[in-house]
């Protein structure tokens, strides 16, 4: 079980809070931010373990009706007191992101996107995103953090990704520890370790100035990735740790958001250690004497001395199946997104080919094709699909070449 009696600290520091002082302007607010010290201006030595865990980023969508991102903006704004504007250039043309016609941004790094560029931009499905960077979110105690998560998920925000961060004030989780486990196959939880930056792998300051990497972004990454780096580099000094985080996204980001906001805030250190440690163990898998390698069980070796002073003893928490359902809308929207551009790309080389008619006798022959690849899944989608127009599915239907 989670015990919250543990002496395990966030650094978040600040005591306001938006929720209990409604009245206090958002120039107040930011005012007492700015004035607040770092969290991490001192080098740990009063936090229990030397450890300290938080978040660290957090990426969501919402839908948008054309209002909705105004009413995020205000939970920006009362949360941090920090009045998001829409991102211009020098000519006063909007700028908007890869993905996303509009942006709007502040002073403390958070951001919101606006008018998807895959849908028209009066299209009813139109959606936007809203990123809150760690330098944000560290500001924050947990009690502000929970307010602020409650009031976003008001709003129907669904995250697409969650970071999640472990300081160590004493060092003892270092890139090249990290590697080195990987190279004996004591890392459990990932199979691909890959490094950034410059060094060498060894015991002196070029070892720290390295990122270890566990694991990979995308639909293979399995919906986590962690790293370890020197947060002292990186901040000159001001955050004295090695620092470890565990990016969740999809699936993953969305079980860990429902279940921290489903829970005590007080059981957070914990519960955010559980689910860093249930991401990533470093274990020692060499087997004792008359035990063969292969019979070894990964949950009965011990953990390696320096992460188990770090990870203490907390229960690891097993993330739910991902199990897809596949439905027409989903196939709908999944067609929208990420293939029309490649079948417009490829119905304009046919036509500069062979004519608008090669481009229509291609557009048929992939769709005969693709009939008779059809397994009982795809015939119970469109039999659904029927239904919900209250009609009749019996057979897939023929397509008539012209």
């Amino acid at each position: 079980m989670l015990d919250s009696s543990k002496s395990f600290s966030n650094c978040n520091h600040l005591d306001c809070d938006t929720k209990s002082n409604p009245s206090r302007s958002a120039a107040e607010l930011r005012a007492k931010l700015d004035a607040a010290k770092p969290p991490y201006s001192d080098t740990g030595v009063n936090l229990p373990n030397g450890v300290c865990v938080g978040f660290d980023w957090l990426t969501a969508t919402f839908d948008d009706d054309g209002r909705r991102h105004i009413a995020i903006a205000n939970v920006v704004r009362r949360h941090f007191g920090d009045n998001l504007d829409y991102k211009k250039a020098p000519d006063g043309a909007f700028v908007g992101t890869q993905w996303y016609r509009f942006l709007m941004t502040g002073s403390t790094g958070v951001s919101i996107g606006l008018s998807n560029r895959a849908k028209p931009v009066e299209s009813s499905k139109q959606h936007g995103s809203i990123k809150l960077p760690g330098s944000a979110l560290a500001r924050l105690t947990f009690n502000q953090v929970h307010h602020l998560f409650c009031d976003l998920e008001s709003y129907g925000v669904r995250p697409s990704r969650m970071d999640l961060r472990l300081d160590d004030y004493r060092k003892r989780i270092t890139p090249a520890k990290v590697l080195a486990a990987a190279e004996n196959g004591f890392v459990v939880g990932f199979r691909r370790c890959s490094v950034a930056g410059e060094g060498f792998i060894g015991e002196g300051l070029g070892a720290y100035s390295l990122t270890a990497y566990l694991g990979r972004r995308g639909s293979k990454g399995g919906g986590k990735l962690a790293r370890c780096y020197r947060k002292d580099l990186q901040t000159d000094g001001e955050i004295d740790a090695n620092r470890l985080e565990v990016e969740f996204s999809g699936d993953k980001a969305l079980e860990c958001w429902n279940t921290i906001l489903s829970c005590d805030k007080d059981m957070w250190p914990d519960l955010i250690r559980s689910y860093i440690s249930s991401a990533v163990d470093f274990r020692d898998r060499t087997p004792p004497p008359g035990v063969k390698a292969n019979k070894q069980r990964i949950d009965k070796s011990p953990r390696l001395s320096w992460w188990s002073e770090i990870i203490e003893d907390v229960d690891k928490i097993p993330f739910a199946p991902r199990v897809i359902r596949k439905t027409f809308d989903r196939t709908l929207k999944w067609f929208e997104n990420q293939v029309v551009p490649s079948f417009a790309l490829l119905m304009s080389a046919f036509s500069i080919d062979s004519g608008a008619g090669g481009a229509e006798a291609q557009f048929w022959q992939w769709w005969a094709d693709g009939e008779k690849r059809f397994e009982d899944l795809h015939h119970q989608i469109l039999h659904n699909y029927a239904l919900s127009l209250g009609l009749r599915y019996k057979e897939p239907p023929k397509p008539v070449f012209q």
